[in-house]
């Protein structure tokens, strides 16, 4: 489909656009810099993971939480929120379920706290999936159109422009997980004495390797522009090869989780989208919707953009994954933030209301990862409904869009986007 839409014949004024030239072009989006920022996250999250670092890091995140089921439920909220920033949600997702494991082998059957650790689980790490270009897959294809029109956006940027949005939809996911699930239990015992035992023990030489990569890794994402680093390696994206290569050389991660940790289909499926992307943009049905929907809000405010905007992602986010809509959608609003002048506030807006969509189980990855969670032994059955979306992610989605147009419009205008 691609190869027979992008093939065009020879001009007086161009030469052919062959079924060869479309092919390579097609293919480079499978292999793009923005990609490669994904994949690093992916491999950063399993060297956590089997180093046992991710352990340690919700011990100390979860310490000061207490054992009062209300603290604890944030903790994870944000354990999540904090590792989706820097791995991605989709294995900080998996993660969090599997520190919880513990958790609900004390909680009485039926429980409420039951459905509010897998649901707050879920809508904590959706929230984190909005706070850094790597954090979600439909960030990588968002940060990808940024680049396309020239928004000038950073890695750093993005984390300023979304952190206030971030920080008070997590705080309603919490009051809106809490007030519908209240818990039964007063009081949780986080960790084990051997959990506690090997926390204590020294970090050996692969551990200290792993987190000196990570946050060398990150600091080079975050302060990139300051620091001059495309004149020395291009792309950002090829920053995060340096990790990946390093932990399988140095053992950190073993061969073979080259093929079961990271989550090709992901990449694939993010590199499909960067190609429809291009395609609609190169055969010029970018333009013709484009043109349509600006004629439909001539004369509109920004902010009434903005509002139209964010209902629709609203709307639509929810019914399917939250990527597959960003590669449908952002190509379009990326044309129609630009002739507003103000591509970057429209597409990263956008997109945080398209991860905030939370009603269904098909929403997000998160969501579905919580949605699998099997009750244990002879119990069968999941601990969660449709219903459970439905009622509280739903309420969340519709408290998020009033947020945005109001947190999410003052910053963008505070920083001049």
């Amino acid at each position: 489909v691609l190869v027979g839409a992008l093939r065009t014949p020879a001009t007086a004024t161009a030469k052919a656009y062959g079924a060869a030239d479309v092919a390579k072009e097609m293919c480079c989006e499978f292999f793009a810099p923005t990609l490669l920022l994904f994949l690093s996250g992916f491999c950063i999250g399993g060297a956590l993971e089997r180093q046992g670092l991710s352990r340690r890091l919700a011990a100390v995140v979860l310490k000061p939480f207490g054992t009062r089921p209300e603290g604890i439920l944030f903790g994870l909220m944000f354990l999540g929120f904090f590792l989706s920033m820097w791995i991605s949600n989709v294995p900080a997702a998996v993660l969090c379920t599997s520190l919880a494991q513990p958790i609900f082998e004390q909680l009485p059957k039926g429980d409420p706290f039951e459905k509010a650790l897998l649901l707050g689980i879920a809508f904590g790490n959706n929230v984190g999936g909005m706070t850094t270009p790597i954090a979600s897959p439909q960030n990588v294809v968002a940060f990808d159109w940024l680049e396309k029109v020239g928004a000038g956006v950073t890695f750093l940027t993005w984390m300023l422009l979304a952190a206030p949005f971030c920080s008070v939809m997590l705080f309603v996911a919490w009051k809106v997980v809490l007030t519908l699930y209240h818990p039964g239990i007063k009081r949780i015992e986080l960790h084990s004495k051997a959990d506690a035992d090997k926390k204590d023990e020294p970090l050996n030489v692969k551990q200290w390797t792993t987190l000196v990569l990570t946050v060398a890794t990150v600091c080079a994402w975050s302060f990139w522009v300051p620091l001059g680093l495309e004149k020395y390696l291009g792309a950002m994206g090829l920053v995060g090869i340096i990790p990946v290569a390093s932990f399988f050389c140095l053992g950190i991660l073993p061969k073979e989780d080259f093929n079961t940790r990271i989550n090709w289909s992901v990449l694939i499926l993010i590199g499909g989208g960067l190609s429809l992307g291009r395609l609609m943009q190169r055969s010029k049905l970018l333009d013709v919707l484009s043109m349509a929907l600006q004629a439909k809000l001539k004369g509109a405010s920004f902010w009434v953009v903005l509002l139209a905007v964010a209902a629709m992602m609203a709307f639509c986010g929810n019914f399917a994954s939250s990527a597959v809509i960003a590669m449908i959608t952002l190509p379009v609003i990326a044309q129609v933030g630009k002739s507003f002048g103000r591509p970057a506030g429209l597409i990263v807006a956008a997109t945080l209301m398209n991860t905030g969509a939370m009603g269904l189980p098909v929403s997000s990855f998160p969501n579905s990862n919580s949605f699998a969670f099997l009750r244990p032994g002879g119990m069968s059955g999941h601990y969660l409904s449709s219903d459970d979306y439905v009622r509280c992610g739903g309420l969340i989605t519709t408290i998020a869009l009033p947020v945005m147009v109001t947190v999410g419009y003052a910053t963008m205008c505070a920083m001049g986007y």
